[in-house]
């Protein structure tokens, strides 16, 4: 089904497959973890949050992604990533994640959040977890777990794991420089958000 399937940016939600794209935002993504409907639609509609759908032969839409690319920033972030939950395991997430990739291709590699697996409520949702690491790790990416990290929420803060690939034509970083350069991201991200009056770590 993979090779059936287009990429096409939404870059408007006055778009009519918004509505569906935001379903599948939904249901990927616990409450905690999702922005508000309206703080969603003001950084698509500037343009700080790239939105990316995925299609079939008939444009319907089968997943998503939001792509950031702050200014100064020498990563682009991976920022949300979720596929119909009636349609996964057919290969869409992994045609969108290698589109992903491509994106990020002017930039030292890619970053994303994921959930930390031990502090899942139960078994199940452990499970979930580890398998989403292993999806990415499947496509390059390294977890970089020993870089303390908190995703900012309404409540606070939720600790998360990142990963990261790194990006052909670029020197691996290693060590203490990919470290200060993952917090360096941080804060150029974070200087992106507070520019559209949002605020996320």
């Amino acid at each position: 089904m993979s090779s059936d399937i287009k990429i096409k940016r939404l870059t408007s939600t006055e778009d009519p497959q918004f509505r569906r794209a935001l379903a599948i935002y939904k249901q990927g993504f616990e409450p905690l973890e999702r922005l508000e409907d309206e703080r969603l639609k003001v950084l698509v509609n500037k343009g700080f949050y790239q939105i990316w759908l995925a299609l079939d032969e008939d444009d319907t839409v089968l997943g998503m992604g939001i792509m950031v690319k702050a200014k100064g920033d020498p990563f682009a972030w991976l920022e949300f990533m979720a596929v119909d939950e009636d349609l996964r395991s057919r290969g869409i997430g992994s045609r969108l994640m290698e589109f992903f990739i491509d994106q990020a291709e002017d930039r030292e590699g890619l970053l994303l959040e994921v959930q930390i697996p031990h502090q899942a409520k139960d078994p199940e949702e452990r499970h979930i977890r580890n398998r989403r690491i292993a999806f990415y790790q499947r496509h390059g990416l390294l977890l970089l777990d020993h870089i303390p990290y908190q995703m900012k929420t309404a409540e606070g803060g939720v600790s998360m794991y990142l990963m990261h690939r790194p990006q052909s034509g670029f020197s691996p970083l290693t060590g203490k420089t990919l470290e200060d350069t993952v917090r360096f991201s941080i804060k150029k991200r974070r200087e992106g958000y507070g520019e559209h009056k949002e605020h996320m770590a």
